[in-house]
């Protein structure tokens, strides 16, 4: 829809963006797990839920109700296998990013947040907050993928954006230093 007014989704981190149907239809056909064509029951199916947002005028809607409402299509629609799927791996998610944690050079540490990765990767390189989010997500991803979830070195996080930086040809300067940062 392109209507002017655009909704807002409430991260679990408590930041907002834009309500993104691509972004919807893409963690949906992950979720069903397809070809071409259901690439376009995907988008089909996010334009269901955008239309539905609209007509009810929601002008913001959390993520998880966004999921949720993912959820109950995808099981009216007797689509319980993609359901299941997506629950399962939000499931696992959860449960991972609990056990994770971030270590200081002075040895605190700090419950994992991605919020504060993407302040970091925003402050440190100048970069947009969808382009943040987008390199936290990365880095997120690959920690929850690893066999060994559970402390992370902040130095070794910084080490990261400062490679998937440069890996995206992002860097227009020197890479920053562990160090220098005080967040």
């Amino acid at each position: 829809m392109n209507g002017s007014r655009t909704i807002r989704v409430a991260k679990r981190d408590g930041t907002f963006e834009p309500f993104d149907r691509a972004k919807l239809a893409s963690a949906i056909y992950k979720a069903m797990r397809g070809g071409r064509e259901v690439f376009s029951e995907a988008g089909e199916l996010a334009l269901a839920i955008d239309i539905y947002l609209h007509q009810r005028g929601w002008g913001t809607v959390s993520s998880a109700a966004v999921f949720e409402m993912v959820l109950k299509t995808f099981r009216q629609i007797g689509m319980d296998l993609p359901a299941a799927v997506m629950d399962t791996h939000h499931t696992w998610r959860v449960r991972k990013r609990r056990n994770m944690k971030i270590r200081y050079p002075d040895g605190l540490t700090a419950l994992w947040d991605k919020g504060w990765l993407v302040k970091l990767i925003c402050s440190s390189w100048h970069l947009s907050r969808s382009t943040g989010r987008l390199l936290a997500g990365d880095i997120e991803t690959k920690l929850l993928d690893a066999d060994t979830v559970g402390l992370i070195g902040r130095n070794d996080l910084i080490e990261q954006v400062n490679s998937l930086v440069a890996a995206y040809g992002l860097a227009d300067a020197v890479p920053v230093e562990s160090h220098s940062l005080e967040t």
